[in-house]
């Protein structure tokens, strides 16, 4: 599967062409568009955010909604307004937003289709992380468990030491991928 930040670049020209059509998108067909698994895609759209604010573009990301509800993500209007502003209020700053969108002329801003990003980091300089906190915790305390039979195995002899190293080593890289500090393929940290 390819990188978030590979997937930037490409997603930023399909919203584009959503915008151009007037017309609201889905996390699903977003997806599928670029190839990768939907729950990817906020993270995907938390980068395009950035690179819009950066840029001073409209917030492209506006247009892509829940396919149940026909709305944004509840983190969307975070960098504008508080989520315990009046929903009312909430609702008409996202629809201001789109029509912003509708109207941009993204001809230019995608002229040379080279969007600021850095290896395995966001426009913000944060490491992209491949899944959320509470799944990450939940996963790290897996790992352990995991790290605990693997380790039993090695004492009652169900297990070399070269293949439990093997196993202990490729779950921990899963992990630190997971966390946004390992590429498969990329150089040694």
């Amino acid at each position: 599967m390819a990188s978030v930040g590979s997937l930037v670049p490409e997603t930023i020209v399909f919203l584009a062409s959503c915008a151009r059509q007037k017309r609201l998108t889905t996390y699903k067909e977003v997806a599928q568009t670029v190839g990768t698994f939907h729950r990817v895609i906020p993270k995907i759209l938390c980068e395009i955010r950035e690179i819009c604010l950066s840029n001073n573009w409209p917030a492209l990301t506006s247009i892509v909604v829940n396919s149940s509800t026909g709305l944004p993500g509840e983190a969307f209007l975070d960098p504008w307004l508080p989520r315990s502003a009046p929903q009312g209020k909430r609702h008409a700053m996202w629809q201001s937003m789109v029509d912003e969108v509708y109207n941009f002329d993204w001809t230019p801003a995608l002229s040379n289709k080279k969007f600021p990003q850095k290896h395995n980091e966001t426009t913000t300089g944060k490491a992209v992380t491949h899944c959320s906190e509470e799944v990450l915790k939940e996963i790290e305390q897996l790992l352990q468990e995991y790290q605990v039979v693997v380790g039993l195995a090695r004492r009652e002899g169900r297990l070399k030491d070269s293949a439990a190293n093997t196993y202990l080593l490729h779950v921990s890289n899963f992990v630190r991928w997971l966390k946004g500090d390992f590429e498969p393929g990329g150089r040694k940290n």
